[in-house]
């Protein structure tokens, strides 16, 4: 399984899994609140910005989990988070640019995801991940100043 999923390119990723379902279901801003959402005493954070890819948007690296839902917010918190829910709902300067191809991330995003995030198996000892090229370092060295030490 992990060779397999390390061989995926990524155009075998559904990046925005809902955008042939717009012409059903048109997009709402609602769908951008970020914060915690509940239903009884039932509370689960709700976060567009961890997922901006899945609307359209560049991925960019995410600030901590708890700026945007902190675990200490009551249930009277939330509840007036959501009488105010637009003050809440990610704003064009939080949304970037929009993406040219789905795939698309901002600088330094796949090498801070696999910094950041655990692996549920971990990687093997040696084992390299491949980064995409726009965040490969490329290193010159000037081959007529070495020449002269």
């Amino acid at each position: 399984m992990r060779k397999m999923m390390d061989r995926l390119l990524p155009h075998d990723t559904t990046w925005t899994p809902y955008e042939d379902h717009r012409d059903v279901w048109s997009f709402e801003d609602i769908a951008l609140y970020s914060g915690w959402i509940r239903c009884g005493p039932i509370r689960v954070s709700y976060l567009p910005e961890r997922v901006l890819r899945q609307f359209g948007y560049i991925q960019t690296i995410l600030c901590h989990l708890y700026a945007a839902a902190n675990p200490l917010t009551t249930v009277a918190q939330i509840d007036q988070h959501w009488l105010q829910h637009m003050d809440r709902v990610l704003t064009p300067g939080m949304l970037g640019s929009c993406a040219a191809r789905p795939s698309d991330t901002a600088a330094g995003y796949i090498r801070w995801y696999y910094d950041s995030h655990p692996h549920i198996i971990p990687f093997p000892g040696g084992y390299r991940v491949l980064l995409p090229e726009s965040e490969v370092v490329v290193v010159v060295v000037d081959v007529s100043e070495s020449s002269q030490r």
